[in-house]
């Protein structure tokens, strides 16, 4: 009887790990960095660094950030930035570097995710409003 509890036992830890590794595997390959061609240099007067994304799928990907590391892998700079890039497309995008010590540094890096850019809601200009004694001198100028 317990050399049966065990197999049991034994049988359910195999499957958690094997749906553990399934669907860890399957978020890692849903990654939207794999479906991209990243690329980036400095500008001329290496006062900015300009990237050239390139879509290599029919999913919308939003870049949310790009950025450079250092040799030793250290974070030097790190912009939030929201570039779409339609299915098949190319996009464009650039940071400021002119105030860093690009002898330090290493290589470019962005961060992204699938959708689109969120639409920024704007609201229309609301004049203020006069106070009640404003409204009374109002009334008394014949206004």
């Amino acid at each position: 009887m317990k050399f049966y509890a065990r197999i049991n036992c034994v049988k359910k830890i195999l499957v958690i790990i094997v749906l553990s590794l399934s669907i860890s595997s399957r978020l890692l390959a849903d990654h939207c960095g794999h479906d991209t061609d990243d690329s980036w240099k400095y500008t001329s007067s290496k006062s900015y660094a300009s990237w050239t994304f390139k879509n290599t799928t029919d999913k919308s990907i939003v870049i949310t950030h790009i950025g450079l590391k250092s040799k030793s892998d250290k974070i030097m700079a790190d912009v939030k930035k929201d570039i779409y890039l339609k299915p098949f497309g190319v996009a464009y995008g650039k940071i400021y570097v002119g105030d860093l010590n690009l002898d330090v540094a290493g290589v470019g890096f962005t961060r992204c995710r699938y959708g689109n850019v969120a639409k920024k809601k704007s609201t229309p200009f609301k004049p203020k409003q006069k106070s009640g004694s404003q409204k009374w001198l109002d009334k008394i100028r014949g206004n």
